[in-house]
């Protein structure tokens, strides 16, 4: 890379520690926020949930035509949605302050989500011009440790909060203003990066758009890793409503547990992306990716045998390392496994598909949960056997690049 790149390039680094100081704070405990403050139970939690999700995938079909017809002005629709994503989460914290504050919480983190998902894939056409394919592995996992690194320090931050002031509204108050300035911090980085690769717009009519997504399915190599991807988030996402339900109100855990699970989690994935990136030269992407889904997968079942504080902490912690090879190799195969022609097509399905996959899935799993705690746990058992058989589809599917 050139010095203008370099330049930009760490600056891109700051912006993202900024960026994930705010949003770790803010999405962390908007469950725990719901269950509190505004009296959630299992069912509104799977609704809320299902809609973060859904959304996400809204943004992604939205997102992709908008960056056709704008790619020359990509950095500014990056600096536009994120920011506005960010500081929407940051704004959730004080949705009891407002009069009808229920529906507030869904639409705020309807748009939030909606915005995050229409910038992710400006940033994510950016960054890949900016990042040279035989720099990716390095780069990335750099960056994963900065980012885990960041999210740590948000964790520990709130776990002082909370410790110091207790578990209370005013506790929240503290943790979503501190997320507020970071995200402001975030987004006046994000005006000093530059495009040094600026691409032409396209007006593309809808049959044009449709052949897009038609491309991708043609293509068996990007149709099975859209597949794979698809699977393996319906199988992920079955608890996703149910995490902190279950700690809060079977484990009897607090807003406390919640942070230190998260510092452990975010703290592994940085030890994980750390010593990926010091061997990143002899790291082949798609044995990396196959053989990190089989610890993924069966920590929803180390979840529910970890009945206290320092066994959720380990069990995050194992989590966390579990996922850090994982995180890495997606980010590379969803940047460079298809052609440039269809990079903005792969991610825009990806984040459709994934999505609406994890939407339905957070929305059944807490469905059945509702019924009784036998059915809840089964849930995390059904979310660890769907893992595994996404392992033996990547074998057979996934293709090397």
């Amino acid at each position: 890379m050139d010095d203008r790149t370099v330049k930009y390039y760490k600056t891109w680094l700051l912006y993202s520690v900024f960026y994930s100081f705010s949003t770790t704070m803010s999405t962390v405990f908007y469950q725990s926020y719901a269950i509190r403050v505004l009296n959630f139970e299992v069912e509104d939690l799977g609704n809320v949930t299902s809609l973060n999700i859904a959304m996400i995938a809204l943004g992604n079909f939205n997102g992709l035509y908008l960056l056709h017809r704008f790619r020359n002005k990509r950095l500014m629709l990056w600096r536009t949605f994120i920011s506005l994503n960010a500081v929407l989460w940051s704004l959730i914290g004080f949705m009891d302050l407002v009069e009808g504050s229920r529906y507030l919480f869904y639409t705020c983190v309807a748009l939030a989500q909606l915005s995050g998902a229409m910038g992710g894939l400006a940033s994510s056409d950016t960054i890949a011009d900016m990042v040279p394919r035989d720099l990716s592995v390095k780069v990335f996992s750099k960056l994963n440790t900065y980012v885990t690194a960041s999210s740590s320090v948000s964790l520990l931050t709130a776990t002082v909060v909370f410790n110091s002031i207790g578990i209370s509204l005013h506790s929240y108050r503290v943790c979503y203003g501190l997320s507020m300035v970071s995200a402001i911090a975030s987004a006046g980085l994000l005006m000093l990066i530059k495009d040094l690769n600026v691409r032409r717009s396209t007006v593309v009519n809808f049959k044009t758009f449709i052949n897009g997504f038609k491309e991708v399915f043609d293509d068996v190599n990007l149709r099975s890793y859209a597949s794979l991807m698809t699977m393996f988030m319906f199988a992920v996402n079955l608890p996703a409503a149910l995490w902190n339900y279950y700690l809060i109100m079977v484990f009897g855990g607090s807003e406390v547990w919640i942070s230190i699970n998260n510092i452990l989690n975010t703290f592994a994935l940085a030890l994980g992306s750390y010593i990926l990136s010091k061997v990143s030269h002899r790291l082949n992407p798609r044995n990396t990716f196959i053989y990190s889904i089989i610890p993924i997968s069966f920590v929803p079942v180390v979840f529910l045998m970890s009945s206290t504080m320092v066994s959720q902490a380990l069990m995050n912690f194992y989590s966390g390392l579990s996922w850090s090879g994982f995180n890495l190799m997606t980010s590379v195969y969803n940047l460079y496994l298809p052609r440039e022609s269809n990079r903005l097509y792969l991610l825009s399905t990806i984040g459709i598909a994934n999505n609406l996959s994890a939407a339905l899935a957070s929305r059944l799993g807490a469905s059945i949960a509702s019924i009784s705690l036998t059915a809840m746990q089964s849930v995390f058992v059904a979310s660890c056997i769907g893992r595994l058989l996404s392992l033996i589809y990547a074998k057979r599917k996934l293709s090397s690049i």
